[in-house]
């Protein structure tokens, strides 16, 4: 009689298909909770950012504006915003003159540049404001304007991207101050 060895199955190598299997799904599972913790499917989370970055931006100009006893200005523009300061200045001949001077300087209030694809719309007084061409020369006119006594200028800020349901908009006047609100667009 001949003899045939039996294979135990400690003697066995690799892998079953159940085993791969099982391995893939928690690979799966796991690539899955890193990419939805990380953010990157979310498209509207860079506006919402960029959103409450200038609401506290504006606040925060607000209280300069107040403690200072100054008028801040905001200009918005397609691709970004920036913040100035009126300001009484000498001319050339000497003479006291009121201007908007650039805060470009001061850390806080330096020029911000928009999140490529972001749309801004401005409305100030119910108005669709049109934002300033980026070489335009004339001398600049901010269109928010924050007050030394705390007082702002009405306006709504809407950011939003053109494939987004979801439309965010910051809402200034003097009797409700700054409120971020969120939106779908019709």
């Amino acid at each position: 009689m001949v003899n045939i060895p039996t294979r135990s199955r400690l003697d066995q190598r690799g892998f079953t298909l159940l085993e791969i299997l099982v391995v893939l799904v928690i690979m799966a599972i796991g690539t899955a909770l890193a990419v939805f913790s990380t953010g990157i499917l979310d498209a509207d989370k860079d506006i919402a950012r960029e959103t409450r970055r200038l609401h506290a931006l504006l606040e925060m100009a607000q209280e300069q504006a107040v403690f200072q006893g100054r008028t801040i200005g905001l200009e918005i523009a397609a691709e970004g915003y920036r913040f100035y300061l009126y300001d009484r200045r000498p001319d050339d001949d000497g003479n006291m003159i009121s201007m908007w001077v650039p805060m470009d300087d001061d850390e806080i209030f330096r020029p911000r540049a928009l999140v490529e694809g972001i749309i801004v719309e401005l409305y100030v007084d119910d108005r669709n404001a049109l934002l300033p061409v980026p070489d335009d020369e004339d001398a600049p006119v901010p269109q928010i304007i924050l007050l030394s006594s705390g007082d702002i200028s009405p306006f709504e800020v809407h950011l939003f991207r053109e494939a987004s349901d979801t439309r965010y908009r910051l809402v200034g006047d003097t009797r409700e101050g700054l409120v971020i609100k969120t939106s779908n667009q019709e």
